[in-house]
């Protein structure tokens, strides 16, 4: 049974990536709309020191199941230089800003989720980390949440713009000094009641942010495998990819 918490409700719509489904009776059209972006890392240490990050590579694979849910994994290396401590993703799950603009233009295609279930994060060997209860959180001094290194966190993040589900693994409370070397975790999540049904129109929709525009460093390589359940007979002529960032 998935926990009440993890069931965000989300009337929101995903301005950046749209993958346009056909079914299988009708004609095959996809539309794809990736902008690059992630989480970002953070540093428990007060004192400054140089340092720098940037995204290696990130990996995202989704699977369109038959039951219409979408399990997407997320593969972030960042490659580190300098004493770091810890990694985060932040899942949008209401932006308020694009939910305003959905009400106000109804030209504009709307999408959205019922709510995001965490099925598993593995650390950089790939072990499947444990979720720490929220009850048993430890803060550090600027109230970041600190927790041991084979587990990570699930808590939810609201700056008055966007609400997020927070995933953190913290993979060394002390820092690790990083040489110019990458680092990964991987994150597999499921996405509920995302696809929309549009028969008049003749295709059916699944409106995803692939990789998210919150982050403050570039990717230097992306790539995004999207699985169908059957064979729908594409060629290239039904796909659009557009990108920014």
């Amino acid at each position: 049974m998935i926990s009440q918490a993890k069931r965000q409700r989300l009337n929101s719509i995903s301005a950046l990536n749209m993958l346009k489904l056909a079914r299988l009776q009708i004609r095959a059209l996809i539309t794809v709309l990736i902008l690059v972006g992630i989480g970002t890392v953070f540093n428990l240490t007060a004192h400054a020191q140089y340092k720098s990050y940037s995204y290696d590579y990130v990996n995202v694979d989704i699977e369109v199941l038959d039951d219409s849910t979408v399990e997407i994994t997320e593969e972030i290396a960042y490659r580190f230089d300098g004493e770091y401590h810890a990694m985060f993703r932040d899942i949008n799950l209401e932006d308020r800003a694009n939910i305003d603009a959905c009400k106000s233009n109804s030209a504009l295609q709307c999408g959205g989720f019922e709510f995001v279930e965490i099925l598993e994060v593995r650390d950089n060997d790939g072990n499947v980390l444990r979720q720490t209860p929220e009850d048993d959180f430890d803060y550090d001094s600027q109230g970041r949440i600190i927790t041991p290194p084979d587990e990570y966190s699930e808590s939810y993040v609201d700056d008055g713009v966007n609400r997020s589900l927070r995933v953190q693994w913290v993979f060394s409370e002390p820092g690790i000094d990083f040489d110019n070397q990458v680092y990964k975790f991987t994150i597999k999540y499921k996405v509920y009641g995302s696809i929309g049904y549009f028969p008049q129109e003749g295709y059916d929709l699944f409106y995803w942010n692939t990789i998210f525009g919150d982050r403050e460093e570039t990717i230097d390589d992306v790539a995004v495998n999207i699985t169908f359940p059957e064979d729908i007979g594409l060629t290239e002529d039904d796909f659009t990819v557009l990108g920014q960032g």
